[in-house]
């Protein structure tokens, strides 16, 4: 697919996170709005992608790469997210408050900052 350098949004649609274990150097990777999941070196942080990999389709089509990654550390698993129907999975009971920024998973639980609730913390 030919990418369009003057119309595209070059921003990252999501936040950074950062995984690697053992052997593997600590990396940080985030997905771009041009569809691809970008890792680089984190310490010292490296000017060009040690991995990238299409995760979703392009920034305004349905399907953008928006999501942060999830680092499973003791099964050593990268868990990428792009390309949802749109369907509602499940909600989070935070009541009427708005959800402030995107939720994260560390230590086993999901972390759930709202506007005027404060963080909520979801454990299994």
């Amino acid at each position: 697919m030919a990418r369009s350098i003057a119309s595209h949004d070059w921003a990252f649609g999501a936040s950074v996170s950062l995984f690697g274990s053992g052997g593997m150097p600590i990396t940080v990777g985030a997905c771009n709005k041009n569809e691809d999941f970008y890792a680089l070196t984190a310490n010292p942080l490296a000017s060009s992608p040690l991995w990238t990999d299409v995760i979703a389709a392009p920034h305004g089509t349905i399907g953008s790469c928006f999501a942060s990654a999830d680092w499973d550390a003791p099964a050593g698993d990268l868990y990428l997210s792009g390309g949802a129907t749109g369907a509602i999975l499940t909600t989070l009971p935070v009541g009427s408050t708005k959800v402030f920024g995107q939720p994260v998973f560390a230590q086993g639980t999901l972390f759930v900052a709202t506007e005027t609730h404060g963080l909520y913390d979801f454990a299994p």
